[in-house]
This record gives structure tokens, sequence and C-alpha cells, in this order.
């Protein structure tokens, strides 16, 4: 029971983004610091086919189940190997102790007095109570640490790493070198596609732009996507998606023009989209192409699309209204600027609430290019509460 709670404990705190289920990524950031104190050797790599192994479902990473699982086989054999270890340890140290303090003229005999400690010391169990310190007790606070998993995890087979793994750049400071490089630049370049020259530490299926839209938002940014391709890859990229509410903003602007549909009905339109997009977990995608339109002035409102829906902050604040035990986002208590937008055709008709969908997140992307962006768009977006991201397609230097 005690390694049960161990592991669930340590399961949320690497599960950083409360999908229930945790990356080869989310295991390496959270518990590298743990590794340094258990001079642990790590190998990415190796953790990455650890989550393999162990993803009984093929989703690329491990709920809690196939976590548990993985810690309890992991442990299991790492102990027999650690005693086994031991054993051979002591047997080889007797040896060569009774060696040392022999003299010349008992030669023979301490041969024999040591030949038969080290066989019987192979032949002892282990004593009770002597175990390394990374197997730590429940009396002494803790079944299963961090640093046990990733001790365990990170060695390949169960054995030791190579040198050159050893030497190898950790992928989690590549990171972190990474992204400091890019700090304060109002512009990342960044390719579409996945590319481990580039970005060596993504997880299996990741793509360089999705890890760099997932850091803009740790750091309360919506991404703000640049794509001044001549195929406009973005753009068919997320219309291609399942997952995905595009509001297209040049056909907002076109049908104003032309009549085709009133204000009210164009802010109508756009408030289902935006609703539709938090109820199902989906990406709310604002395509605004090459149209300078003032969102606040002319589309916005705190009842149909609220400026909010810019700013990362307030969708990360959607946080306890997530999943069927989230809380009502339509409550009257809420204070989310959100819960303006929600009508009662939008509750849920079984108990009259509205949960948010994991994975609802906000996207807009723009034609313009990086030289040219902000004097675009300073009065139609709000610009300080987004990253631009300069899309590098494939094939692009």
């Amino acid at each position: 029971a005690a390694d049960a709670e161990e592991a669930e404990a340590l399961f949320k705190r690497i599960d950083k983004n409360n999908d229930q289920k945790i990356s080869a990524i989310e295991i390496w950031n959270v518990t590298s610091d743990d590794g340094k104190t258990a001079n642990a050797k790590w190998d990415f790599e190796s953790i990455q086919a650890a989550v393999q192994k162990y993803d009984a479902d093929g989703d690329g990473k491990l709920n809690i189940n196939e976590f548990k699982h993985a810690v309890d086989e992991l442990g299991a054999k790492s102990s027999k190997k650690e005693r086994q270890s031991k054993t051979q340890s002591r047997a080889s140290k007797g040896a060569r102790t009774s060696k040392s303090s022999s003299k010349a003229s008992k030669s023979r005999k301490s041969g024999k007095d040591g030949a038969k400690a080290a066989q019987a010391a192979r032949e002892a169990p282990p004593r009770a109570g002597r175990r390394d310190s990374m197997f730590l007790t429940p009396s002494a606070g803790v079944a299963i640490s961090a640093r046990l998993f990733m001790r365990l995890v990170t060695r390949k087979k169960l054995g030791v790493e190579t040198e050159a793994s050893i030497a190898e750049p950790r992928p989690h400071e590549q990171q972190q070198q990474y992204w400091a490089r890019l700090a304060g630049q109002p512009v990342w370049m960044v390719p579409m596609e996945r590319n481990l020259s580039k970005m060596p530490w993504l997880s299996d299926g990741e793509t360089c732009l999705a890890n760099a839209m997932m850091h803009a938002r740790q750091l309360k940014r919506t991404p703000l996507l640049l794509d001044a391709s001549k195929t406009k890859v973005v753009d068919s990229f997320f219309n291609a998606q399942q997952g995905c509410q595009v509001l297209e903003v040049p056909k907002m602007f076109r049908d104003h023009q032309l009549g085709h549909r009133t204000h009210a009905q164009i802010l109508k339109d756009s408030r289902k989209l935006f609703v539709a997009a938090m109820r199902e977990g989906q990406i709310l995608y604002v395509q605004l192409e090459n149209k300078v339109t003032e969102f606040a002035a002319h589309y916005s409102s705190e009842d149909c699309f609220p400026m909010s829906v810019f700013d990362q902050a307030q969708v990360d604040a959607l946080k306890p209204y997530i999943g069927p035990r989230g809380e009502d986002l339509n409550h009257q208590t809420s204070e989310h600027p959100f819960a303006k937008v929600l009508r009662e055709a939008d509750l849920d008709p079984d108990d009259g609430k509205f949960h948010v969908g994991h994975g609802f997140q906000v996207v807009v992307c723009t034609h313009f290019d990086k030289d040219e962006y902000v004097e675009r768009l300073q009065v139609s977006v709000p610009l300080v509460k987004m990253q631009a991201i300069k899309v590098i397609p494939r094939g692009e230097p």
C-alpha cells in the first residue's frame, strides 16, 4: 500500500499538464535533478525505451496503472541485481583480505581459508536491513522515490550505460540552453516538423512547432504563428485537424462587407466556435491570413468573443473546470471571463453544467512575416499577450 501511494505521488509530480499520462520528456524534466543526487548516469533514449516497453495501450505515454507496473517490475529486477552484486562484492573482498593478511609460511592454509570464506559469503543470504540507500523502506519515509525510478529506467536493459552515452550532453540541458538562447527574442524561428538535430529532447511523435507552442504557453503567452510560406502549410495543417475549431477571420470580414452576415450573426457564430472548442477540448484556431481585423473594436464582446481569448493566463485559469469532475464554469459563483459567453443551450443536458474538455487551447496564425507583423497587427490583437513563432517548413533554411 505504501508503495502504491508513493507511486501515485510520484506520478502526480511528473504529470505537469494533468492529463493523467506522463511522457518521457515529463519524466526527464521533473526527475533529472534527483538523478544528480543519486549519482546516476542518464540517457534520455533509455527513458523513452522504458516508456515504450510499459506502454500497454500504445499511446506513447504511461497512465497510472502502466506506471505502477513499470515501477514494480523494475524495482523487483533491480533489487535482485543489487543483492547479487553485494554478495559478490563481499565474497571478493573477503578473499582479498584473507590473502593479504596471510604469512608466507602459511600461504597454503590461508588460501584454503580464503576460499572457504569466499564460498560461505556466496552462499550466505543478504543480511536483513542492509539495502542500498536508493531503495529506502517505508519506515525511512519513502518506498519508491523519483531517484529510484529514474535510476531504474535509465539503465539500458538494467545494465550500465556506455561511456559514449554518459559523455553525450543531456537532452534536458540542451533544451534549457535552446530556450535560454531564444529568451527575450520577439520572434522564435522554429521548424514546423520533427527535427531531432534542432530539438533532440522531443518525445515520440512530437514536432518542433508543437514543442515551441507548449513552451510559449508555459511562459503564459498565446502562440502567434507567422506563416509566410507560399503553400501556407500552417493553415493547411490546422484546417485538416479533426480536433480543431477554425475561426476564419477573412471570411468574417468579407461576409460583413458584402452583407452576407450581420455583425450580430458574426459574433454569434464566433461564440459557437469558441464554446465548442472549450467543451470538446479542442484548439480554437484563429486564422488571420493577411487581414488586419480590429477584434477589440468590431468583433469582440464580453458575452460572445472576449479579448481575453488571446490571454494564455485566462486559458490556464480554466484548469479547475476541466473534466466531468471539474467545477461548473456556468455556476453563478464563477468569476472566469469565459463564463459570460455561455448560454443555456451550451450546458450538459444531464446535469445542467458546463465542463471544459481536456486540451482546449488557442492558436493564432497570420501570413505576415516577422518584419511586418507588429506594424500590421498591433491594432488587431493584443501582441503583448502573444509569442510570435516564425514557422520554417520542410526544405527551407
